[in-house]
């Protein structure tokens, strides 16, 4: 009997409180809104560099020869930078001449990409690599460029260059053999 009591009071119990009505949220309970200040995070922005091709006039034992130059720019993993010229030569043969360096550039990309990157690595050091017009000569037909490929290291002073000299014939952009 005692237990029926107990489930009777626990019910009553049960249905009090589900009764229990709940307050009705107007306006006027809800508090009011915190205002909050906005601020906009700048976003950083990386400057693109354009690279301007600039004349230049070599003048050597033959006619003036002028040239603009573009550049082929990179960076191998933060470690090896490199710059390479790109020459278009005031002769009738440019486009020939231009193509011949745009192709060496791309295989000194290449050879920076791996070769240089390699060596930087092993001897943990970063690495800024080269590749410009030194001279540019042209007497009657033939155009001689030369053009260097300089690669310095941070661990060192001196740097390794390599020199090239180029025959065209300007008439036509070919190359020839010196």
């Amino acid at each position: 009997m005692k237990r029926l009591f107990l489930i009777f009071a626990m019910l009553f119990l049960l249905t009090a409180c589900a009764k229990e009505e709940l307050p009705v949220v107007t306006e006027e309970v809800l508090p009011a809104p915190v205002e909050t200040e906005t601020v906009e995070t700048p976003v950083e922005e990386i400057p693109i560099e354009v690279v301007v091709p600039e004349e230049t006039v070599i003048e050597a034992g033959g006619e003036a020869v002028s040239y603009t130059s573009a550049t082929v720019e990179g960076l191998v993993e933060d470690t090896v930078g490199y710059t390479f010229e790109v020459p278009t030569f005031d002769v009738e043969g440019a486009a020939a001449i231009y193509t011949y360096y745009h192709e060496l550039a791309a295989h000194l990309e290449g050879y920076t990409k791996e070769t240089v990157y390699t060596e930087a690595a092993s001897r943990a050091c970063i690495a800024s690599v080269y590749g410009y017009v030194t001279d540019a000569v042209l007497e009657g037909d033939a155009l001689t460029v030369t053009y260097v490929f300089e690669c310095d290291y941070s661990d060192t002073e001196e740097s390794v260059e390599n020199v090239r000299t180029d025959s065209f014939c300007a008439a036509s952009g070919e190359k020839v053999e010196s």
